[in-house]
């Protein structure tokens, strides 16, 4: 039986047609210079900052130096926003070509010295990856405490709302 929602069509995963009509995507048709297939790409990144990741202040920005679309947003609520650029796992990259993502983002109100990569497979599986100009000084371990800490109090957090959900809806 064939599910209505998404397709596998020749290797190439076709969206759930109600997305087609999502305001996000309406909104990325603007960028005339990206074609669909970046469109889907962007929006299925920009779905999962949003509803998996928990980015707060996700954006969608058009970037014609490159001819791509761009996603913003902060990790944590007072983390800096960074900017995620989705791209297909089969797309060729070369350290040229990463160094021009870096020097030629163009995003208002937004200092670009380093870019993450969203790189997308046909399974909507994406796997994140920073890229910067230069070295960059690693984080002391404090700042790693720190994170561990707020990762394990949203775990933490999202467990107690699950549990009270099932203990809500069993009753």
């Amino acid at each position: 039986m064939e599910d209505d929602r998404d397709t596998k069509e020749e290797g190439v995963l076709r969206c759930d047609p109600e997305a087609q009509c999502h305001p996000k995507i309406e909104y990325m048709k603007q960028f005339k210079y990206c074609s669909a297939e970046q469109r889907r790409l962007a929006f299925i990144v920009y779905m999962d900052l949003c509803e998996a990741k928990d980015f707060w202040n996700v954006g969608i920005h058009g970037c014609e130096s490159i001819g791509a679309i761009l996603i913003s947003g902060h990790p944590m609520k007072h983390d800096p926003k960074i900017l995620i650029l989705p791209v297909d796992r089969n797309d060729e990259l070369s350290i040229e070509k990463l160094r021009d993502y870096v020097c030629k983002v163009k995003v208002d109100g937004l200092d670009v010295n380093s870019l993450t990569l969203a790189i997308c497979e046909t399974d909507s599986t994406i796997v994140y990856y920073e890229v910067t100009d230069g070295l960059v000084v690693p984080e002391s371990p404090s700042e790693i405490e720190g994170k561990r800490q707020r990762r394990t109090w949203k775990m933490q957090k999202r467990r107690e709302a699950l549990k009270d959900n099932v203990v809500y809806q069993s009753k």
